[in-house]
């Protein structure tokens, strides 16, 4: 319904008067009218996104909003980049699980997909949220293990990671949950490599020869992270992003029998060659736990390096049981992500 409005100044009209009256007409521009004219008397809520984390799952994640929703309605809706959530769950590009008027929880896809990371927005009831950028890095995590002569393991984590990078307001009741790499990660691993030693058994020299058959594979990640007892391969890790940098936990892979141990031993009364299945050990306990941190007024991730010593895996002996230490160490490349602003 349209609305008039007349004004008449009678007579002289008084200094305050006259303020009375621009102030009125002030109040009457001020507000929102329709395309008809009339004054539109409901205002747009306002909807602010001040965050956003991430829980990494088997086939994508689960996504925590933080801010200012109001309640759910008709006209509820996620957006990221071009793609709608709806609470439609056989949507294929993800749904809202969840609305509250200060947190929502989505269902999206894997940190490789389109819809797996960059804009995001709320709207509800008209109003809409200012953007902010769930960004992606990706990368290599290299482990090393060096043993006797040639012998060496190699596990190279080509990780995904997912999360707000940008600078937010403080929110009490933010949780972080237990995350992991993205689901799209694997842990590609290579074995092989000979290596000797000698040692005096109190009648004669012993001449001992590891060889490690080559052998190289994939496994995928785990999510999320449980007990590995009895399990034939796994690679997982727990992870979260807290403070401004990625923190690494419990980072391990085991696979069972990728290989096969040779050991020759050559002594006085002869020689002896047996063989062993060999499977692949899990990581060094001193480099499962580690910090992936920006340079400095950046979100570059910084490349680093954690280093450990480790005796032989292969079963060789050393005179007086001197086995020699040989550095294994974990290191990271530099991450550019995604979204660099």
């Amino acid at each position: 319904m349209k609305r008039s409005y007349q004004f008449s100044i009678v007579g002289r009209t008084s200094k305050a008067g006259a303020y009375s009256f621009f102030f009125l007409l002030f109040v009457l521009f001020s507000c929102k009218k329709s395309k008809d004219g009339s004054v539109d008397e409901k205002p747009r809520p306002i909807v602010r996104l001040d965050y956003i984390e991430v829980e990494e799952h088997a086939t994508g994640g689960h996504l925590y909003l933080y801010g200012s929703f109001g309640d759910s309605s008709s006209t509820s809706k996620i957006k990221i980049n071009d793609s709608w959530l709806s609470t439609d769950p056989t949507t294929l590009n993800g749904h809202i699980i969840s609305w509250k008027t200060n947190l929502i929880k989505c269902a999206i896809q894997t940190a490789t997909s389109a819809i797996g990371h960059g804009k995001i927005s709320v709207y509800n009831g008209g109003g809409k949220s200012s953007e902010r950028i769930l960004n992606v890095w990706e990368g290599d995590i290299i482990f090393t293990r060096p043993d006797a002569g040639s012998i060496k393991r190699e596990i190279r984590f080509h990780v995904y990671l997912r999360a707000d990078a940008n600078t937010h307001p403080a929110i009490s009741y933010l949780f972080t949950p237990q995350s992991s790499f993205a689901s799209t990660s694997k842990a590609h691993y290579s074995v092989g490599g000979q290596g000797s030693s000698t040692y005096n058994d109190g009648s004669c020299l012993v001449s001992m020869t590891a060889s490690l058959s080559t052998a190289s594979g994939t496994i995928p990640i785990r999510i999320p992270f449980k007990n590995s007892t009895g399990i034939p391969e796994y690679f997982q890790c727990k992870m979260r992003f807290k403070n401004g940098k990625f923190e690494i936990k419990d980072l391990d892979v085991w696979k069972k029998d990728v290989s096969t141990r040779t050991i020759l031993v050559q002594s006085c009364p002869g020689s002896s060659t047996s063989n062993f299945s060999y499977s692949l050990p899990t990581l060094h306990s001193g480099l499962k736990d580690f910090e992936l941190e920006f340079e400095p007024n950046t979100k570059i991730i910084k490349a680093g390096q954690k280093t450990a010593q480790g005796s032989t895996e292969m079963g060789l002996i050393w005179n007086n049981g001197q086995v020699p230490q040989y550095g294994c160490s974990i290191k990271w490349d530099r991450m550019i992500p995604r979204y660099p602003s």
